[in-house]
């Protein structure tokens, strides 16, 4: 098998563990404590780890020259806590999870190894890259419920994580300079990249603010676990079928264009989901892949701002204004849905997102592939 196929064979396992944990692990929160606030901070203080680490890992596998080893390293460290989950109580799990993202940050760096083999087509490459994760969002999803029921969930996590470190290994990695002179926070094309951060922290706010509290809303609405994590899988789906798509759309008009476009697409489908309350018209508005073209767009613009040898901090960069975002989004939204209530905090979500479509917009007047 070729390098960049294992690379997303991979992907597959590391991202059907994120389908599993997505719809279920604010409800198994829930359940222990009752409380919105411990929703929040499961979601809230790993993506806080995850800020800092996904820097970090990446400007040491720059600093280096290598990747798979720190990927590997990292995630096997990572998958053996999942064993420890089931025995924890709410406090202790939120500790145990935000320690986990300091190693499974390193699992991040795989975009950058990917782009590697494909200098000129960094989009459809990602757009590839992204439908493996998707495929395993699907079947994460559809599986996040009986894994619940059965008490396995944890286990099985870790063992999929455990193989997803294992095939890294397994790659020859492309040789990259290491230079004697390194600095930390120098590195590509700056305007872009802060620009980029910046439209991406307020856009992955208003995101997380919705994907923390989606789970527990359906529920509030009789959903069961095992169809929340097949509304869950539905949104996998839909991204398997349009991220080919986005890549090749973002290689051939550009990247920003569809940056914007992306950014734009959210103020609407958030302030719909607001002021829907029948369950199958949320699921279908909430399955709608608008993420395919955030996430191809915004990796292939980092990508485009960055030589090979200091991708790993663009790519660093912008999973830290993710995750950024994932930090502050779920905060936001359990103050907001305990203060208030969950649609308020979603129609808040979609007006957020005026200010990263304004932010997309100065970025696209100024950028060059």
């Amino acid at each position: 098998m070729k390098d960049h196929k294992t690379i997303l064979v991979a992907w597959l396992f590391f991202s059907t563990v994120n389908g599993i944990m997505f719809p279920i692990l604010p409800i198994y929160i829930y359940n222990l404590s009752e409380s919105y606030i411990y929703v929040g901070l499961i979601n809230a203080l790993p993506a806080l780890i995850l800020m800092f680490m996904s820097f970090i890992w990446g400007t040491l596998s720059d600093k280096i020259g290598k990747r798979k080893e720190i990927i590997f390293f990292s995630c096997f460290v990572g998958s053996v806590m999942y064993f420890s989950f089931g025995i924890l109580n709410s406090e202790l799990l939120i500790v145990m999870r935000t320690i986990q993202f300091v190693f499974l940050a390193g699992a991040y760096l795989v975009p950058a190894l990917l782009t590697e083999y494909f200098p000129e087509e960094k989009g459809k490459a990602l757009g590839n890259f992204q439908s493996f994760g998707a495929l395993g969002w699907v079947i994460g999803g559809l599986s996040a419920g009986y894994l619940y029921n059965s008490g396995y969930i944890f286990v099985a996590s870790g063992i999929l994580t455990l193989i997803f470190a294992f095939l890294i290994t397994t790659i020859e990695e492309i040789p990259k300079n290491v230079f004697k002179e390194f600095y930390f926070f120098k590195f590509g094309n700056f305007k872009v990249l802060t620009y980029l951060a910046l439209a991406t922290i307020v856009l992955m706010t208003s995101s997380n603010i919705v994907f923390g509290l989606f789970s527990v809303y359906m529920k509030g609405f009789g959903v069961s676990e095992i169809n929340i994590g097949r509304v869950s899988a539905l949104t996998g789906i839909c991204v398997v079928l349009t991220t080919t798509l986005a890549g090749i759309i973002c290689d051939k008009f550009g990247s920003e264009k569809i940056f914007i476009l992306t950014n734009f697409s959210y103020i609407w489908i958030w302030i719909a989901l607001g002021i829907t309350q029948n369950m199958i018209i949320f699921a279908i508005i909430y399955a709608i892949p608008v993420y395919s073209f955030f996430f191809t767009s915004a990796n292939s613009m980092a990508a485009d701002a960055t030589s090979i040898e200091e991708r790993g901090r663009g790519i660093g960069l912008l999973n830290s204004s993710i995750s950024l975002g994932m930090f502050a989004g779920p905060l936001i939204g359990g103050f907001l849905a305990q203060l208030f209530n969950i649609p308020f905090a979603f129609i808040f979500a979609g007006f957020l997102c005026i200010f990263s479509t304004i932010l997309a917009l100065y970025l696209g007047s100024f950028y060059e592939r």
